[in-house]
């Protein structure tokens, strides 16, 4: 029986080769770390120098492998992260990748509890050290944020988050409510009532929205509903007698190439905001009507197949500076947008 012999030099190597290719024991724990920090969280409270932040509630952190995305009502943040979970009290490294805070790091602590997250920082600063304990205490320069982790439920038919807006002159009504004053199902006032549920985009304002978790397709009819709170002067029966504040929809499957929907402001054809809302799951008249249905729902139909695409993920909503509402507000006012076709990402 023949032997194999192995010189010392290629015993080196293969014991080099080794150890290169096994994690540390710290590696391993920032890897089991990461996967459990996985998924979309939202922030339930905050508080910097002994005070409450309401102002980041409601904010939204999505963890995606090494990488982080933080969604603001105003603004994204987007970087990455490195954990070191072996540390007391553990520790999370938040690097940004994108302005308006790119390269700055936040040096923060962090605690997971099955499904909250909380996490103490501060905002970047070489010259001070990284807290050592969960107190934002007055003068203490810190962040205490408290999240929760979304639960995972299957997709529903509405726009899932606002990317991003801007508020034109006469506009700002409900954007201290956002984002969810527009997200979810409509809450239409009906044929003779404006709905109040809605942010107020001002003359020339704008509102880019995502559907995350689905995606709308070209299917028969109409495929999109955009929801504002148009209304007709008492007692109803002429549809051109009311109050319409209108705007253009346009619709893009990245959110980088657009696809504008034709429309006429003088026959307010394809335009957003010339029809009433009556789907309202908080009224006995609304409740039962189905919030995709183009026929019952109210609201303004658009067809992707009038601009030639046969999925979208973005809508972007722009007002057309056409006229004021019955309050003196000015603007477009969006109630919420919903897909009559979609089905789930791939």
């Amino acid at each position: 029986m023949r032997e194999l012999i192995l010189k010392p030099s290629l015993l080196l190597v293969l014991a080099a080769s080794l150890l290169c290719g096994a994690d540390s024991p710290k590696d391993d724990a920032a890897k089991k770390a990461r996967q459990q920090l996985q998924g979309t969280w939202t922030v339930i409270s905050a508080e910097q120098n002994g005070e409450p932040l309401d102002r980041i509630k409601d904010n939204t952190l999505i963890i995606d492998g090494e990488k982080f995305t933080i969604q603001t009502k105003a603004l994204e943040l987007k970087g990455t992260y490195k954990l070191d979970p072996t540390a007391t009290p553990k520790t999370m490294d938040w690097l940004h990748t994108a302005d308006p805070l790119k390269d700055q790091t936040w040096y923060a602590i962090y605690e997971l509890e099955k499904d909250e997250l909380k996490i103490c920082y501060r905002d970047p600063n070489p010259n001070k050290e990284r807290p050592t304990d969960f107190n934002a205490k007055p003068a203490s320069d810190l962040l205490l944020v408290m999240c929760k982790r979304q639960t995972p439920h299957a997709a529903d038919p509405f726009v899932d988050r606002v990317v991003s807006y801007t508020i034109g002159p006469g506009g700002g009504s409900g954007e201290e409510m956002l984002p969810k004053i527009v997200l979810g199902p409509p809450h239409g006032g009906g044929k003779l009532r404006a709905g109040k549920d809605v942010l107020s985009l001002g003359k020339g304002g704008t509102i880019i929205l995502e559907f995350v978790d689905n995606e709308v397709f070209d299917g028969p009819g109409p495929d999109l509903l955009v929801f504002e709170n148009a209304f007709l002067v008492a007692p109803g029966d002429d549809p051109n007698f009311g109050f319409f504040e209108l705007a253009k929809v346009e619709v893009s499957e990245d959110g980088k190439e657009w696809k504008e929907f034709p429309y006429d402001t003088i026959t307010r054809a394809g335009c957003a905001g010339h029809h009433p809302v009556y789907a309202n799951p908080d009224t006995s008249e609304g409740r039962d009507i189905d919030p995709t249905d183009a026929e019952k729902a109210g609201g303004d139909a658009f067809d992707l197949a009038d601009v030639g695409l046969k999925v979208a993920r973005f809508i972007r909503i722009t007002d057309l500076n056409n006229g004021s509402g019955d309050k003196g507000t000015a603007g477009f006012d969006l109630d919420a947008v919903a897909a009559v076709h979609s089905r789930p990402r791939k």
